[in-house]
């Protein structure tokens, strides 16, 4: 009697004819749309309408992500990478899996796009917390793609389908190492700007948008400017010029008066004197208008000379001071009161800061002055706090920096541009934030930078109301309650916020640092060792 042999074990089944031609047209299609996305986005990339710029107050979301430094690969934007894989891809797809080196590599092309597709789901829940829909979009592609070519592949040989699986496997663990190397440590495109003498751009001819109004010195409803208000010559030949009518007042859309001035009636080197706001003069002033710019004014907090609220403001300019030390143009000095305030300036006197009479970090008689601009709850701005505090402890002697806050919240900034991650501004509580510091420094100055450092170390977990007890327990709750009802505060915001709407036109990346007399920098560098090297470059200028 005789044993029946053993059968050897039959192959699967191979797909049905109807599910191959659904496999091929879903592979040909996840392709294509692949294919188009990635070209899509090497256009923005190139054509710069996606930014790799770093720092808040752009866009959101999906743009922020495709700036960051995950978006490129050796300085090539990922997507160009992404279309030398998907393109011979189509091409393949096209022509047919109908013999094994087609098939081969298919399985290795969808093998390395899909290894590639889970380290940048890692990249967006890990390391940024935010998703891509077009970068989801491709990684579903890839998926699909090689889910098709896995079903194409099963009529042959399971034997050769094994040799193509352990050559795909290690080139696609291979390609998403050399990837996430490049990445992480390899050379980055510049996640920073610096602008020189532009920064405006065409923006500067037209500054009417600047907005400091007298009235938001008083505390409840303001008085009406007078008849007329008095142009007066800072120089001894220029003649004075009375303005009246609508030329000195109008009406805000809530019908309060505010005072405007028709700057193309300045001659150079002017002030304005506008009478009978809050019971007293107020004198604002606009030294070194350039040349050519006769038709413009920003009025910067500084020339209000808003700390010395409770003492007379002169009718008259001041004197300049007959020695004028000799130091960089970013802390050029300049008498604005009879205290001989140093101060800071900016573009030929559009932007004046009096170094005394804002937060400062570092020494005030340090040789350079820069200025920052910048958010407490923006992750750049913080980056850049860490950094200029090591840049701080390195030149005690040689650089202080004037720290001003400007909130990207939608609720007390309108040029704020961030969109909302649905009903929320991801800049929630930034208004107050920038309120309670500023506080904080008409409370008690020695107090700022402790509370100014807490507020950064504790960025994303601290709230308005928690921050509000630190400082009460900083400075003590009456003076704090004292400070808060000054109007310095929120003229100082208030003055910010314009000018970062003018220069949001140029680069709205926050944060921005004054540099020097015309240069400034936008966003934050992808290293501190590049910062560092930029700030040296600053502190070694003659």
């Amino acid at each position: 009697m005789t044993l029946p042999l053993a059968q050897s074990a039959s192959p699967p089944d191979p797909p049905a004819p109807a599910v191959r031609r659904i496999s091929q047209i879903l592979l040909i299609s996840a392709t294509l749309v692949a294919v188009g996305i990635a070209v899509y986005l090497s256009y923005m990339k190139l054509s710069g309408q996606i930014s790799n710029l770093a720092g808040c107050g752009g866009e959101a979301g999906c743009a922020s992500l495709l700036g960051s430094r995950w978006s490129n690969w050796m300085k090539v934007p990922v997507s160009l990478w992404a279309l030398g894989v998907y393109g011979p891809l189509l091409v393949l797809a096209c022509l047919g899996l109908n013999t094994p080196t087609r098939r081969r590599l298919a399985l290795v092309a969808t093998s390395v796009l899909v290894s590639v597709a889970c380290w940048f789901l890692v990249v967006q829940i890990f390391f940024e917390g935010k998703f891509c829909p077009y970068c989801c979009a491709m990684h579903f592609c890839s998926l699909l793609a090689f889910i098709s070519v896995a079903i194409l592949s099963m009529p042959y040989p399971p034997r050769e389908n094994l040799r193509h699986m352990t050559l795909a496997i290690p080139l696609a663990a291979v390609c998403v190492a050399t990837l996430a190397a490049g990445q992480l440590w390899g050379p980055q495109v510049a996640t920073y700007e610096i602008t020189q003498d532009d920064t405006f751009g065409d923006d500067l001819d037209s500054l009417e948008g600047l907005d400091f109004s007298i009235d938001a010195f008083e505390e409840g409803e303001p008085e009406p400017a007078t008849e007329s208000a008095t142009i007066e010559s800072a120089t001894d030949d220029a003649p004075s010029e009375t303005v009246t009518g609508e030329e000195a007042a109008a009406a805000d859309e809530d019908g309060q008066a505010r005072v405007i001035t028709p700057i193309e009636k300045l001659p150079l080197h002017a002030s304005v004197q506008v009478p009978n706001v809050v019971g007293r003069n107020l004198l604002l002033s606009a030294p070194g208008i350039a040349r050519e710019r006769r038709d413009t004014l920003l009025i910067a907090q500084s020339d209000l000379d808003l700390p010395d609220l409770d003492e007379k403001t002169p009718a008259t300019p001041p004197a300049a001071s007959a020695q004028e030390e000799d130091l960089p143009a970013s802390a050029k000095p300049t008498n604005s009161s009879d205290k001989g305030h140093r101060v800071a300036s900016y573009f030929d006197g559009l932007i004046k800061y009096s170094v005394e009479q804002v937060p400062l970090i570092g020494d005030a008689a340090a040789p350079h002055i820069i200025v920052k601009y910048f958010d407490y709850t923006c992750p750049s701005c913080k980056h850049m706090h860490d950094y200029l505090e090591h840049t701080l402890e390195k030149y005690p002697d040689k650089l202080a920096v004037i720290v001003i806050p400007c909130p990207l919240e939608h609720a007390c900034n309108p040029h704020a541009i961030t969109r909302l991650e649905g009903n929320r501004d991801p800049h929630e509580g930034a208004c107050e934030l920038a309120s309670l510091a500023l506080t904080v420094w008409r409370a008690d100055k020695s107090k700022f930078r402790r509370f100014h450092n807490e507020l950064f170390a504790t960025q994303g977990s601290v709230t308005p109301a928690g921050a509000k007890i630190i400082a009460e327990s900083l400075v003590g709750k009456d003076e704090f309650a004292r400070a808060s009802a000054d109007e310095w505060i929120r003229q100082v915001t208030k003055s910010s916020i314009a000018i970062y709407g003018k220069m949001k036109g140029r680069n709205p990346r926050m944060p921005k640092l004054l540099l020097g007399e015309r240069r400034v920098m936008h966003g934050v560098t992808a290293d501190e060792g590049s910062f560092q090297r930029i700030m040296r470059d600053v502190i070694e200028r003659p």
